[in-house]
């Protein structure tokens, strides 16, 4: 639920001296990568300043995980895909329904984030899944052979018994009273579950080529400071 985002996001335009991070027309300030280290931190269950080697790869490991989400939000502006508060809203009250009485305020409180900054982070995250679905997830082809390879495979290792999907056992599925919705539902989640499983294999190829289309901008003399290193 927690996404390490950009909260004080400015953009190039903007007078800057201390951008931390800049993919294109966003940036990550020196500040917002101090609020977003400090959550991370808090996360530990002892006090991460004594740990030297431990704290460096903290932060290291934060700058490679922000530099990867802007560079996804970088692409997604020039796609042209937003998210609008609306669209904020609606997932975070579809979250928060989960949580009975006040038990969703103490999580975010445990975990040193306060609402307004969970919910800009969640609509980061929407962005960046809406962006994978349509340029990722939505292209791969899923064939007639797929299927039958999905399901030969899961009936040789005894984990799976044939779905009553249309062109897989419609005539069985009839005898056993599944109703061509329930066979419609069923067919839809195996098609998703593998276009997710091509989406996996494929993303490492088509992060790279992201990188390369939209390099991040690191400035080394203010990650320096987090680092405790001398220049």
């Amino acid at each position: 639920m927690f996404f390490p985002g950009c909260r004080k996001d400015n953009k190039v335009s903007e007078v800057s001296s201390n951008y931390l991070l800049k993919c294109g027309n966003i940036i990550i300030s020196a500040n917002g990568f101090s609020e977003e280290l400090e959550i991370e931190k808090s996360a530990y269950p002892y006090d991460i300043n004594s740990d030297p080697e431990k704290y460096k790869n903290l932060v290291l490991d934060l700058a490679a995980q922000l530099s990867q989400e802007l560079v996804l939000r970088a692409a997604a502006a020039e796609d042209g895909i937003t998210v609008s508060e609306k669209d904020i809203d609606a997932a975070a009250k579809d979250i928060e329904k989960d949580f009975p009485g006040d038990t969703f305020q103490k999580m975010l409180l445990e975990n040193a984030v306060s609402y307004s900054v969970w919910k800009k982070r969640l609509g980061i995250r929407l962005l960046i899944n809406r962006f994978i679905k349509k340029d990722l997830k939505d292209k791969i082809e899923i064939t007639p052979q797929d299927i039958e390879n999905y399901y030969q495979l899961h009936k040789k290792n005894g984990e799976f018994q044939k779905k009553d999907v249309a062109h897989h056992g419609q005539e069985k599925g009839k005898q056993r009273g599944i109703t061509q919705k329930q066979t419609d539902i069923e067919e839809k989640e195996l098609l998703v579950h593998l276009r997710a499983q091509k989406a996996e294999k494929k993303y490492p190829a088509w992060i790279n080529a992201l990188n390369k289309k939209f390099p991040v901008e690191i400035n080394k003399k203010e990650l320096s400071v987090f680092l405790q290193l001398k220049e």
